[in-house]
């Protein structure tokens, strides 16, 4: 019995020996991986060593927009009045192209006291610059037309052999680019009222309404919307730039420009053509200008031009009476008459008539055009 005792006692010891948690060794020394040297440059690469401290990448810059292009100034080309046809490369598309746009306005029937919205079409020279000023021509359309007649319209010209439709904007972008006249902004409006329905009209209504309108409203809206010779849109600061105004109208725009404007506003412009139309009646002029304080006014340029075979309207009876008997008003250095030959009633005259007066309003007078009487 104590025998056994003792060998329970040995085997408790021996179990509880083989159970003790064995002393772990120390954990070993880590040394430090080396780094590793460059890779040798292939033949080609270009490597370059990259400090530590070098400071952080500044952004990139936002590109320049490019500017602007401006037109090459040129020196304006001795006077070249055209009688006869325009030479055709005048009708293709210049290098240096103006803007044309469509631009809404407000306005009123000034019948009816209705408010009405209408739209301008307007010429920009390229390289139209707002910090500069700019000459103004306002074209008038012919019967039935309305404020795209002039300029996004192509007209029917016919050359010596050829009937070709022909653009007006083109043409005027090569006479700036060739230097025959200076860059300028160009204004076609719509005569009636009624945009909608042109031909259903009352002329003398139109005359009245266009009377009204353009002084107080488009002239005002042209002069806050660009960059003319008028400060702002104020009827004394257009008075006072009136020599860089000039106002062309052809037919009905002719007449229009006579009643509406010539007789009526001739303080708001210096410069006036009328081709194909408008028989002016000088007893008339004179006591609408004298009724109004216009006698004081010079004239710059007063354009008549009209068709060989057009008879219809007497625009060469109108230059003889002005050149006889308005001497306080005109001579050969502000009166001028033009004949377009071969044209009767038709758009070769109206184009011819644009060609010849853009040349010459705003120019430096004396610029006489011969005319045998």
């Amino acid at each position: 019995m104590r025998k056994r005792l003792i060998v329970c006692l040995l085997a408790a010891l021996l179990l509880l020996a083989g159970c003790t948690k064995p002393e772990l060794p120390p954990l070993p020394t880590i040394t430090p991986k080396p780094t590793a040297a460059p890779a040798p440059a292939v033949r080609g690469e270009v490597t370059a060593a990259v400090p530590t401290d070098a400071p952080e990448a500044e952004p990139t810059p936002e590109p320049t927009p490019e500017p602007t292009p401006e037109p090459t100034p040129r020196p304006l080309q001795p006077l070249q009045i055209n009688e006869y046809f325009i030479e055709a490369d005048f009708f293709e598309p210049a290098e240096e192209q103006g803007e044309l746009t469509s631009v809404a306005y407000e306005t009123l029937d000034y019948s009816s006291g209705e408010e009405v919205t209408k739209q301008l079409s307007v010429y920009l020279p390229y390289g139209y610059d707002e910090s500069r000023q700019y000459d103004v021509v306002f074209l008038l359309h012919t019967s039935g037309g309305n404020e795209n007649t002039w300029l996004q319209y192509t007209h029917a010209y016919q050359f010596q052999d050829t009937l070709e439709y022909v653009s007006a904007k083109n043409m005027i972008d090569n006479m700036i680019q060739r230097g025959y006249c200076e860059p300028l902004i160009v204004i076609a409006p719509c005569g009636y009222i009624n945009e909608a329905a042109p031909y259903i009209h009352n002329s003398a209504r139109d005359y009245e309404q266009f009377d009204y309108e353009f002084s107080q409203d488009i002239m005002p809206f042209v002069a806050e919307h660009y960059a003319t010779y008028a400060q702002n849109g104020s009827h004394e600061a257009l008075v006072a730039a009136r020599d860089h105004f000039g106002i062309l109208g052809a037919s009905f725009g002719a007449y229009m420009n006579y009643i509406s404007i010539f007789a009526t506003h001739m303080d708001l412009a210096a410069n006036y053509a009328f081709v194909g139309g408008g028989a002016l009646d000088y007893g008339y002029l004179y006591e609408r200008w004298a009724s109004r304080d216009f006698l004081n006014y010079d004239i710059h340029c007063l354009y008549i031009i009209e068709g060989e075979v057009d008879d219809r309207f007497g625009p060469e009876s109108s230059y003889l009476t002005l050149r006889g008997y308005a001497t306080d008003f005109f001579s050969d250095d502000n009166l001028h008459f033009s004949i377009i030959y071969g044209a009767g009633h038709e758009p070769r005259s109206w184009v011819n008539g644009l060609f010849n007066s853009l040349q010459i309003f705003f120019r430096d007078a004396p610029y006489p055009i011969p005319y045998e009487v």
